[in-house]
């Protein structure tokens, strides 16, 4: 069960390790669909802080186990850059000043009591150990240590396993297993940019055409991220759009040297 699925994300990682996503929840109707047409299994559209709706929910579709209780609890309250936005908007008069969705994790904690399953995973950003004194993470472990789980905590770099970007996790997992749980070893080769995108087309200014020809895949992440491509679709990218360059961007792009900034820029 993913809580707080989006669009599956998570739940594409799981059913890859050898899951099967019973239900997806969520607030985003967009989300949820596109997680139901992609993952698979049910998709509940609704506001999770309402837990017990969720949990009549699931008892009517005949939902009273799982192996495995996952999900990304939202994590902008957590982060610094969502920190910022929240504190501008607060500002602004657009939000009230205390933000419910650092208490999303009891909801999660409710699932977790309701169906007892034997793992649990929570995701979210480093700054959840931190915040308050951590005090929500010591909390959900806290709760979690009363349902009998062991708890294990890391951040994980999505670099060192094979995605091309800096992109640093907090992960606690739950077991009533004895011993240390085994995180998942690094990987050898990390993968760059170029093997990410090397193979895409070149793309103009202002480029507004929905698809390019498209060659073939050459590294072995391209080839990963294109399977399940139809025969018949091989041979185009889709979304392949760039925005027009501002004159000034122009003049200062010509003037910046490989690894340069802005900084780096004559007055």
């Amino acid at each position: 069960m993913d809580l707080f699925c989006g669009a599956g994300g998570l739940s594409l990682g799981l059913k890859e390790a050898g899951f099967t996503t019973l239900v997806g929840a969520d607030s985003d109707p967009i989300a949820i669909e596109t997680f139901v047409a992609n993952i698979g299994g049910l998709g509940y559209l609704g506001d999770l802080s309402d837990v017990g709706m969720f949990l009549d929910h699931l008892e009517a579709w005949g939902i009273n186990s799982v192996d495995l209780v996952a999900g990304g609890v939202p994590c902008q309250p957590f982060s610094r850059a969502g920190q910022s936005k929240v504190r501008s908007l607060v500002q602004s008069g657009l939000r009230p000043k205390g933000d419910p969705r650092t208490e999303l994790w009891r909801p999660f904690v409710a699932v977790v009591e309701r169906l007892n399953p034997r793992m649990v995973l929570l995701e979210n950003v480093p700054d959840l150990a931190t915040w308050r004194e951590g005090s929500v993470l010591v909390g959900f472990r806290e709760q979690l240590r009363k349902m009998g789980y062991r708890t294990h905590v890391k951040i994980l770099n999505a670099f060192d396993y094979g995605v091309p970007q800096h992109r640093a996790r907090l992960f606690v997992v739950g077991t009533r297993l004895e011993g240390a749980f085994p995180w998942p070893r690094t990987w050898r080769h990390r993968n760059n940019l170029r093997d990410a995108i090397g193979d895409l087309p070149e793309a103009p200014p202002a480029q507004r055409e929905e698809s390019l020809p498209y060659d073939q895949p050459v590294s072995p992440l391209q080839k990963r991220l294109r399977r399940g491509v139809p025969r018949d679709e091989s041979g185009k990218v889709y979304d392949h759009i760039t925005r027009d360059i501002r004159p000034d961007d122009a003049e200062a792009f010509s003037l910046l040297g490989e690894g340069d900034t802005y900084m780096d820029l004559p007055k």
